[in-house]
Parts: C-alpha cells; sequence; structure tokens
C-alpha cells in the first residue's frame, strides 16, 4: 500500500524538529540520548547485524537503535527512518549511499547434503542435488556466472526471501546460494557447510541516508562504526 504523504510536508517537519531537540542533548550535555532508526532486510538484519550490536551500543550507550527487519521496502524521505542497509541498486536522488562491501555468492546447505557436493562440478551440483532459490540470488545466476553453457535450473523449493531461504537450507531442505558475508557466522558454527569452492560475483551491501540527515552527528557514528565492522568482516568463508 502506498502512501501520499509529502516527504516535505508537517510530518517531516516534526521528524526533523525531534532529531534536532534529540541531537542537541545528546552533543550538549553528558547524560543526553538520541536515536537511531534503522531498517534492514531480515536475512542482513538478523544474521550479520544484530550479532554486532553490542559492540555498538559500547561504543556509543547515549544512542538509542530502533531497528525493523524487513523485506519491504522502506522510504528514508519523511518517514521516520535514519539509516537503510541495502543490497545493491542505486540511491534515489536525494539520498546518499556509503559502500561498506562487495558480497560474492557461495554455495551452501546443511553439512550433510553439502558434503554430497564435494568433487562435484557447479553444473553436476545443480543437476543432481536439492536446490533451494529466491530473488537475491538465484542458482541460475551461479551457474551462468561459472558455466555459461549450461542449461535453466530447476529448483525444488522457491523461497520469498532469503532469510526463509536460508532457514530451509540449514534444515536440509536444499543447497542455496547466498552472499557470503551474510552466513559467514553460520558457516563459523558449522550450521551451513559450504557445498562448492566456487564464487560467482555478487552486489555491493551499502548504507543509505537521506541528504538532510547524513551531517547528523548520531548518523555519522554509525556509519563510521558500521564501515569499521565491515573491513573487520572475512573477505573469505572458510
Amino acid at each position: 500500500m502506498g502512501s501520499t504523504r509529502n516527504d516535505e510536508g508537517p510530518f517531516a517537519t516534526v521528524q526533523d524538529f525531534v532529531h534536532r531537540l534529540r541531537d542537541g542533548l545528546y552533543e550538549r550535555f553528558p547524560l543526553g540520548r538520541t536515536q537511531l532508526r534503522i531498517t534492514a532486510s531480515q536475512a542482513l538484519g538478523r544474521l550479520w547485524l544484530a550479532p554486532r550490536l553490542q559492540r555498538f551500543t559500547q561504543r556509543h550507550p547515549r544512542i538509542d537503535l530502533v531497528i525493523t527487519s524487513t523485506e519491504q521496502f522502506q522510504s528514508l524521505r519523511g518517514g521516520g527512518l535514519d539509516v537503510a542497509l541495502r543490497y545493491g541498486g542505486a540511491p534515489a536522488e536525494g539520498l546518499v549511499s556509503r559502500p561498506l562491501w562487495t558480497d560474492r555468492h557461495v554455495a551452501v546447505g546443511a553439512p550433510a547434503l553439502a558434503r554430497r557436493a564435494d568433487g562435484l562440478s557447479p553444473a553436476a551440483i545443480v543437476k543432481s542435488l536439492p536446490l533451494i532459490d529466491h530473488p537475491v540470488s538465484s542458482w541460475s545466476g551461479w551457474l551462468a556466472a561459472l558455466a555459461p553453457d549450461e542449461g535453466p535450473v530447476r529448483a525444488r523449493l522457491q523461497c520469498s526471501d532469503l532469510h526463509l531461504a536460508i532457514e530451509a537450507a540449514c534444515l536440509g531442505l536444499g543447497l542455496v546460494i547466498v552472499p557470503a558475508r551474510v552466513v559467514h557466522e553460520l558457516l563459523a558454527r558449522r550450521v551451513l557447510r559450504l557445498a562448492s569452492p566456487h564464487a560467482g560475483p555478487g552486489k555491493a551491501y551499502q548504507a543509505v541516508v537521506s541528504v538532510e540527515q547524513a551531517q547528523r552527528a548520531p548518523v555519522q557514528a554509525f556509519l563510521h562504526w558500521l564501515a569499521d565492522e565491515a573491513g573487520a568482516a572475512p573477505a573469505r568463508s572458510a
């Protein structure tokens, strides 16, 4: 359902006033607090952002976070949101983006199933093992980058979003193509396992803010922290 609210109307004016009031207290008084509203996809929010939030709260104990995890696109103009974590795409007019990292797409699955792919070529994997597909990174795209002469790929299970597909893969329902850094913790805990050493190209993850919010001190603090976390993330998942 769309909204007819004018981004430059009364709601945006009230939001700007609240931001300025909170930020002023935060910057001028030792006990002052302010708030940021963050939106991210369910997979990125739950699997990458959430495990790191304690480090942000320790570094910035007076910045409260309100996090929305959803697959629906949420506007940053006049909607009360401050920072959006997004995958790919160019920012719209009036928005600026801070690149975090460019991911690569890898095939993963529950350990018992992933081991069945050992020694198989990408083409053999898609022909002989159950697959899970979703809109973010498909088996067709992964195979096209690695074996472009192969035919179409048929997945056993189609999921509406990446997080649901990852959950299904953890249950052993099939192998799935995912952005590598999103599942790094699951790989490290051996909940998932790489099914192939081959990786396909991915898109950039980025933090997007409105031009009006970009210079706010708490927004800058969150963006700097994101950059540090992205830089500390492993370049490759074992």
